[in-house]
């Protein structure tokens, strides 16, 4: 799709089901939303104004689980000195 074809996509809704499953339906949300993707499509667009057709992925982050977290010990260990007389 083209910047402005997806600016039109935007504007009349078409993309509103795959918005609210990312960010969620509360109204506010959804048109900050609408705006900021726009807000970047224009900023494509004067960036690269010699790319035509324009892709939108969502990136997956990477599961982050508390027991696959590293911990590095800072634990100190001394060793008794012994003292013979």
């Amino acid at each position: 799709m083209t910047v402005a074809e997806w600016k039109r996509a935007l504007n009349a809704g078409k993309l509103d089901e795959k918005l609210k499953q990312l960010y969620g339906s509360d109204a506010a949300v959804m048109a900050h939303q609408k705006k900021r993707y726009t807000e970047a499509l224009e900023e494509f667009a004067k960036l690269y104004p010699e790319r035509k057709q324009v892709s939108i992925f969502r990136r997956r982050d990477a599961p982050r689980w508390a027991a696959t977290t590293q911990i590095t010990s800072t634990a100190v260990s001394l060793r008794r000195q012994s003292i013979w007389m």
